[in-house]
């Protein structure tokens, strides 16, 4: 069985995808990083890190950012499934 695994570069650009979506999400919104990062119990280094795709976001911290924006978790992930910011 010969299983394809996604290259360093696809998955890059998965978390600055990803972290788009959490900052067009939380400007939507009229939130700074720290007030979003306060809501999600997060760093604000961490939260900046990850909206500029640096930091890849733990499933702890997508439930928690997701409980912050009032949005479903898998709009974080795939945001034409429940999110505004696409």
């Amino acid at each position: 069985m010969n299983v394809e695994l996604p290259s360093v570069s696809s998955l890059r650009g998965e978390d600055v995808r990803v972290g788009a979506t959490i900052k067009a999400l939380r400007e939507a919104r009229g939130l700074t990083q720290e007030q979003l990062a306060r809501r999600a119990q997060l760093s604000r280094p961490y939260l900046a890190n990850v909206e500029v795709g640096r930091k890849r976001l733990s499933v702890r911290a997508a439930a928690r950012v997701a409980a912050a924006l009032a949005v479903p978790q898998i709009a974080l992930i795939a945001p034409e499934a429940g999110g505004e910011a696409a």
